[in-house]
């Protein structure tokens, strides 16, 4: 599965890989001017219409939730979703044949099509109670230090590296420059995460 596993290199200080599942983000088509595919109708049989599931590698860590894209699916990229900013996981299952997980933000819904899902939330949970404040206080201080990396758009990233920029103008921006749904998701992603940390470190 070349690309979509997470390197030694992309882990911060401190940082730790301890699951790794093949798994599906769902995106939604309208949202990103995507058209629909000749197989869409078989999709719709199992609870995708109008959705995309784009296929890739669901990691997660003592900081984060890491979604790598493979590079066969016509979106591709990455995003990570912070463990200080997750507000919720659930187990959406329709059925047997679907497993689905979803997972909250302040400000972004996420849907993965993966196996194992409460398991997952489980560990997902675990890493997430675990969390010291001077872990979230490394995170924070790591994600300011370079916001790029955590997107794989070069122009997306040039923008995110703007930090001091409010998230409703950055928002705005990195739609403007693309509209893959994966690269807009880890800039709003990396900027929610450097607001809560930076409040939480002030109080």
């Amino acid at each position: 599965m070349l690309g979509m596993d997470l390197e030694a290199t992309e882990l911060l200080e401190g940082e730790q890989a301890s699951l790794s599942k093949a798994a599906n983000a769902v995106i939604k088509l309208s949202d990103y001017g995507l058209k629909n595919l000749p197989y869409d109708q078989l999709m719709n049989l199992v609870g995708f219409k109008n959705k995309e599931a784009v296929g890739g590698k669901l990691h997660l860590t003592n900081y984060r939730l890491v979604f790598k894209a493979h590079p066969i699916n016509r979106v591709q990229g990455k995003f990570s979703i912070f463990l200080p900013a997750v507000t919720g996981l659930k187990n959406t299952s329709p059925n047997f044949l679907t497993k689905r997980l979803e997972v909250r933000t302040e400000l972004q819904v996420f849907e993965f099509v993966v196996w194992g899902v409460d398991d997952f939330i489980r560990s997902a949970t675990e890493r997430q109670q675990a969390l010291t404040r001077q872990q979230k206080t490394s995170l924070r201080k790591a994600v300011l230090a370079k916001p790029a990396q955590f997107i794989s758009d070069t122009h997306v990233s040039q923008v995110v590296n703007n930090v001091s920029m409010k998230l409703p103008e950055l928002a705005k921006k990195v739609v403007e420059i693309t509209t893959n749904p994966l690269d807009v998701s880890a800039a709003i992603n990396v900027l929610e995460i450097i607001k809560m940390l930076t409040e939480t470190d002030e109080k």
